[in-house]
């Protein structure tokens, strides 16, 4: 896989317990807790946040302010979503077809993606790789300020 530096410091990953409407997909490829993943990148220099988002045949990129994502992320917790702060040194640089948000999101991590295809194993084998669970989300000096479960 080419591999390049990235201006991302760290992936927030959002994992969904419940989708408002199940397809097939969702009964094939996500039978455990979860059944959605989202992505949000940290970027180092200029403090915004970029949302990645992956709907059937579809890719959605959003560049947010870091109040709106505290806003997004703490609504996230109230209705049982998951955040996970991982850490990606290098990120994936060639274009690659996703079949499914776990594939877009172990592509743009940097993980294998044959141990991740179902949102349940991404959280497990992000877990495995030290990645930090999200107790508390806010903002400090217009940052975004993660509060992880080890603080």
């Amino acid at each position: 896989m080419v591999t390049s530096p990235t201006l991302i410091a760290h992936w927030l990953v959002v994992f969904w317990p419940r989708v408002s409407r199940k397809t097939w997909r969702h009964y094939l490829f996500a039978r455990g807790r979860f059944k959605h993943v989202l992505l949000y990148g940290i970027e180092k220099r200029f403090g915004v946040v970029l949302g990645v988002d992956h709907h059937m045949l579809r890719t959605s990129y959003h560049c947010l302010l870091p109040v709106e994502v505290a806003q997004e992320l703490t609504k996230f917790q109230r209705a049982g979503a998951v955040l996970v702060l991982y850490e990606a040194e290098e990120a994936a640089a060639a274009p690659f077809p996703h079949f499914n948000c776990c594939s877009l999101a172990t592509h743009t991590l940097g993980l294998d993606s044959w141990r991740c295809f179902t949102p349940d194993r991404l959280f497990a084998e992000m877990r495995r790789l030290g990645g930090q669970l999200i107790c508390r989300v806010g903002l400090n000096d217009n940052r975004l300020l993660l509060v992880t479960e080890d603080a």
